[in-house]
């Protein structure tokens, strides 16, 4: 059980690390990724 959790806590520490260096691309790829879907689903309405 200990193990476990400390795998956990180094695995979390990792993403955190990831998620930090990679937010702005992240959060750049999110956005592109709305406007993409809300344009799909403007022109599947307006067909």
């Amino acid at each position: 059980m200990y193990y476990e959790t400390k795998k956990y806590q180094i695995t979390s520490t990792k993403l955190q690390i990831i998620i930090k260096s990679q937010y702005p691309i992240i959060k750049t790829c999110l956005r592109f990724g709305v406007l993409e879907i809300g344009i799909c689903l403007y022109f599947d309405i307006s067909d």
